[in-house]
């Protein structure tokens, strides 16, 4: 059960955190490819069409996020504003995750096109993955432990429980999901030293 959180708002907070997640790393996965006609001057680094991608989505989903807020608002629903750091740090931690995992699947679909669609239909799982569309507290206590792996996971749950107080998600915290979000764009920086070189050719 969702309990205090309305259904609509519980979708709402799973949809879009889920959505700035892999559509960040959907925009990279094209990022190089059609810039190269920007990377044909030299102060256009090949980084800078990723950066520029990872920007538009944050500004887009948190746009999307704080209007879908005030219309609730508009209409009632009491949202608590107690733990809007919370909040903040929900949005930012899922977002860096997509950009380290962006920056570095779209260098290597760079590299290998055929990994474009791949990658596409890989993501699709996550919906049922990342409790969007269910509470944690649903799924049976034997499977429960192997969701909490899916950082997407925490940072869901984590919102609800910010915006109503009153909603309850056992196992759930921010320390792991921003480690992976470290981990994720140290890898992604990684893999971009390592083939800047071959991504600025001409």
């Amino acid at each position: 059960s969702t309990g205090v959180i309305p259904y609509v708002i519980f979708l709402l907070c799973g949809f879009i955190q889920l959505r700035l997640c892999t559509n960040t790393i959907r925009s990279s996965l094209a990022a190089i490819s059609a810039n190269n006609g920007l990377l044909v001057f030299k102060k256009v680094q090949a980084i800078d069409p990723f950066i520029a991608r990872f920007i538009f989505q944050l500004f887009s989903y948190t746009f999307a996020l704080v209007t879908f807020f005030l219309i609730a608002y508009w209409f009632g629903v009491l949202i608590s504003l107690d733990h809007l750091l919370g909040v903040v740090a929900c949005v930012m931690i899922t977002w860096v995750i997509g950009c380290g995992l962006g920056l570095h699947l779209g260098i290597l679909t760079h590299k290998f096109n055929e990994l474009e669609k791949i990658l596409t239909y890989m993501l699709r799982p996550l919906l049922w993955i990342s409790c969007v569309l269910h509470p944690l507290s649903s799924v049976p206590p034997q499977y429960t432990k192997y969701l909490l792996y899916n950082p997407m996971v925490h940072t869901i749950e984590y919102m609800r429980m910010a915006l109503f107080p009153g909603y309850l998600a056992e196992g759930v915290t921010l320390y792991y999901p921003a480690a992976v979000a470290l981990c994720s764009i140290a890898y992604g920086m990684m893999t971009y030293r390592n083939n800047r070189h071959f991504l600025t050719q001409r």
